[in-house]
């Protein structure tokens, strides 16, 4: 589960390392420097990541082999997220007024062939899980069935929708089958000071004002890094992503760290992107995915807080 939409005015310029790529080349090979004017970005924090070639439809890029597929039927289509080789992407298909009907799609990574989430609407879905669909309602006029969050269920096609404020399933249990079910990590007692951060069904990773933790069954619990400050009930999860064997948070400095969750070695990039003088909290042009073996960094060329990005780099390192 991770979204990322990268908005932007202008050109969008991506450059992919794939120097320590496995794999021949192939018809669908990916060169090593990318421009297109679409801001649709989204990767599995496994294997895969999607992006939209200027004047042509979506693709989706395979990190191990340094190859492409194009997602077949999905022109105008931009990918929002993605979820073990599979993706979501959203497509307007026409425009009502101020309002923008939409259609979403679920592609394959493997064969880029899709199947349609549910008739067009004004919905449009962001987020994608395990079991679940998570986006927002769209209205016509105002009053509280409006701007609705909405969870569509991908086994049984079923929905649900939930009005601004109501209590809402938290974003990270598009995961799991039941949307206000506990968190299906292994169970371990936690103190109070204790805040959930992320979790899969093997670990956890918890944040108690002091120091990042990580928590595995058997396992003797490991602080991982200095605390970023998370508390329980927070609604954004940006700068923190759990995928690919690894744990991954740009730290209160701006610094991109991560912790291999098998061997616990740690990873370091440069610090990048903008951080808050007063609260240091990171507000950058710099987003991450992991990926196995090392992680995708997306960086924009803004300098600052709400200054637009026009150009991003996007580059895939790799663990030596």
């Amino acid at each position: 589960m991770t979204a990322k939409a990268l908005r932007s005015i202008g050109v969008v310029t991506l450059v992919v390392a794939f120097a320590c790529l496995p794999g021949s080349a192939s018809a669908g090979e990916v060169p090593d420097n990318l421009t297109t004017t679409s801001p649709g970005f989204a990767s599995d924090n496994d294997r895969y990541f999607s992006y939209v070639p200027t004047g042509e439809g979506p693709v989706i890029v395979d990190t191990f082999r340094g190859t492409t597929v194009s997602v077949k039927g999905a022109d105008g289509c931009n990918p929002t997220d993605a979820y073990d080789g599979r993706f979501l992407l959203n497509c307007v298909v026409k425009t009502v007024g101020p309002d923008d009907v939409n259609q979403t799609l679920l592609a394959s990574a493997e064969t880029g062939r899709t199947v349609r989430l549910e008739r067009p609407s004004l919905r449009s879905y962001h987020t994608l899980g395990r079991y679940w669909a998570m986006g927002d309602s769209g209205c016509v006029g105002t009053g509280s069935h409006c701007s609705a969050t909405i969870y569509r269920n991908l086994r049984t096609g079923k929905g649900r929708g939930f009005p601004v404020g109501y209590d809402r399933p938290d974003e990270r249990n598009v995961d799991q089958k039941g949307l206000f079910a506990a968190p299906n990590h292994p169970r371990f007692r936690l103190g109070r000071r204790e805040n959930q951060v992320l979790w899969n069904r093997k670990v956890l990773i918890t944040d108690d004002g002091s120091h990042l933790k990580l928590w595995r069954k058997g396992k003797k619990v490991v602080n991982i890094g200095e605390s970023i400050g998370f508390e329980d009930g927070n609604t954004s999860l940006e700068g923190v992503e759990l995928g690919g064997g690894q744990f991954a948070w740009f730290d209160r400095v701006g610094a991109l760290r991560s912790v291999e969750l098998n061997s616990l070695k740690r990873h370091k990039l440069p610090r990048s992107g903008y951080v808050s003088p007063v609260s240091g909290i990171f507000f950058g042009n710099t987003e991450m995915s992991p990926i196995r073996g090392g992680l995708i960094t997306i960086t924009g060329n803004a300098t600052g807080v709400d200054v637009p990005d026009t150009e991003y780099e996007i580059q895939i390192v790799r663990y030596r």
